[in-house]
């Protein structure tokens, strides 16, 4: 029995978004695997897990997005909306928010090498989406003014709303960038993988002590001076033979004198 659902999921646009869709996250996170683990002390689930609390920092902005922006831009333009509209707007920016400090703590507890470039590509993402609104509704509003200001009041709210929003979101993306590391992206060079820290301190302590016991060894011995230079070798150059050994003499050892009785001295 065919069903319209049935033929939606499998005509060809169904399967093509169904083929293209995941291939395209693959690729995604393979180009974010890819410079992540380039990184010194990285970690294949660390990095997988950073993946994912960034990725999930990034929906919990466009939900306090898509609900901030129509509440803001509604009140300044005096629209009154349905009770039941404002706390669905005020639900999507309330779940965004908790989605993306809650995936923020847990993003600060994975080690620094394992996401330092997932912060990095996380945080220059935020700054171009800042700069583009910046800069395409700052022309909006400047061709405007060139080409005539509208009759209708408010046309200006819209414009002026989406600068604010790029300006807060460039200033929150320069304030994070300056807590990463000015080398997050250093590792990608055609030397060798770099030494751990640990070996070349080990080295450096090896070669110090070796250059001080060597320059303590040339203190230690001094140099002979030409006198006795000479003594040593007059003294190769005599014979054996002719060289005396004296010896010491026993020494002689004391007989005991007895003590003769007074009675004998006597006789």
């Amino acid at each position: 029995m065919d069903t319209p659902l049935f033929s939606a999921m499998f005509s060809f646009i169904g399967v093509f978004y169904a083929v293209t869709v995941p291939a395209t996250i693959v690729l995604i996170l393979t180009l974010l695997f890819i410079p992540a683990m380039h990184q010194p002390g990285a970690k294949a689930r660390d990095v997988s897990h950073a993946i994912y609390c960034y990725l999930m920092q990034t929906i919990g902005v466009l939900l306090m997005t898509a609900g901030a922006l129509p509440t803001l831009i509604s009140v300044l333009a005096g629209v009154s909306l349905e009770s039941s509209t404002y706390f669905s707007l005020l639900l999507l920016f309330a779940v965004g928010g908790w989605i993306f400090l809650w995936h923020e703590a847990l993003a600060e507890e994975i080690p620094g090498p394992s996401r330092v470039v997932i912060q990095s590509i996380f945080v220059m993402l935020f700054q171009i989406i800042g700069h583009m609104a910046i800069l395409v509704w700052g022309l909006s509003l400047l061709i405007t003014f060139f080409t005539g200001i509208p009759e209708e009041a408010g046309w200006w709210i819209l414009p002026a709303v989406m600068i604010a929003y790029g300006l807060l979101v460039t200033w929150c993306a320069h304030g994070a960038q300056t807590i990463l590391p000015h080398n997050a992206f250093a590792v990608f060079k055609l030397n060798p993988p770099a030494v751990p820290q640990k070996t070349v301190a080990a080295r450096k302590k090896t070669k110090t002590v070796t250059k001080a016991r060597r320059a303590t060894s040339k203190t230690k011995t001094p140099k002979a001076t030409p006198k006795k230079k000479s003594a040593v070798r007059a003294r190769r150059a005599v014979p054996k033979t002719t060289r005396k050994t004296t010896k010491k003499a026993p020494a002689k050892r004391k007989t005991p004198t007895k003590k003769t009785s007074s009675k004998k001295q006597k006789r």
